[in-house]
């Protein structure tokens, strides 16, 4: 499939250009099947949304090691 904006030549399946990240398709064929298709797309999201929360946590177990440290002294 040929990327719209760069035309830079696509693997077939593929849901965003690998050169420039533009959205090659609006949306998916409708899918007959119950099954979820992981698709690059919902790979990169669930990344993202694990990566937000790792670094909550990370941020929140600073703080909280911030404040007993002070309040223990």
């Amino acid at each position: 499939m040929r990327c719209p904006k760069c035309g830079t030549e696509n693997a077939a399946g593929k849901i965003v250009c690998q050169n420039c990240g533009t959205r090659l398709r609006v949306a998916a064929a409708a899918q007959s099947t119950a099954t979820t298709t992981w698709t690059e797309e919902t790979i990169v999201h669930w990344a993202r949304r694990d990566l937000v929360r790792v670094v909550i946590a990370i941020g929140v177990l600073v703080v909280l090691g911030a404040v007993l440290g002070i309040t223990l002294r």
